[in-house]
């Protein structure tokens, strides 16, 4: 809980979107009010001209050029968050496309079937021995070797999944560079 009793935005995407609210809103509301300011410095300068009033006008001209660079400075602020927040919905948008390729990458079913099925088949030599000691030496002999065999073969066809996984995802992300 923050502070002030109110939950924290949950995601950086939550964030941005409550900073921008407030940024739109202050920027707006600052940019109107150095306009006006400007626009009473501008109106200031052309009275005094009319009195021939040289100092006046030239402050009245110095500070309406000061609020105008300021003003010149925030629409530069206002474009550079907006290119930095689209910048940041594309980076985002792009990671969400590479996970869904990603997840939808058919799983190494069999591979993991057969896994789970060589530690069974090790675990039933185990029991086998247990209850029979050393009478039993045939049968979980050949469970034993039995699931030795689908362990290998299970762990041969995981590493060549992975491997041709990892070569798509290789040859796809180069294709989109």
């Amino acid at each position: 809980m923050a502070a002030n009793g109110e939950d924290p935005a949950k995601t950086i995407g939550e964030v941005l979107d409550q900073v921008e609210v407030v940024k739109g809103r202050s920027f707006e509301n600052w940019r109107s009010e150095i306009g006006a300011v400007r626009a009473a410095l501008v109106s200031m300068a052309g009275k005094a001209k009319e009195r021939n009033d040289t100092g006046e006008e030239e402050m009245a001209n110095h500070h309406a050029a000061t609020l105008q660079a300021v003003y010149d400075e925030m629409d530069r602020a206002a474009k550079g968050w907006v290119s930095t927040r689209e910048e940041l919905d594309g980076r985002t948008a792009y990671a969400d496309l590479q996970n869904k390729i990603i997840d939808g990458w058919p799983r190494g079913a069999v591979a993991d079937r057969l896994f789970y099925l060589g530690t069974g088949l090790i675990g039933g030599g185990g029991i086998v021995y247990a209850i029979l000691g050393g009478t039993g030496l045939i049968e979980y002999a050949a469970l034993w070797a039995a699931g030795i065999f689908t362990l290998l073969v299970s762990l041969r066809s995981l590493g060549r999944y992975d491997a041709d996984r990892a070569k798509h995802f290789a040859e796809l992300r180069n294709r989109v560079r």
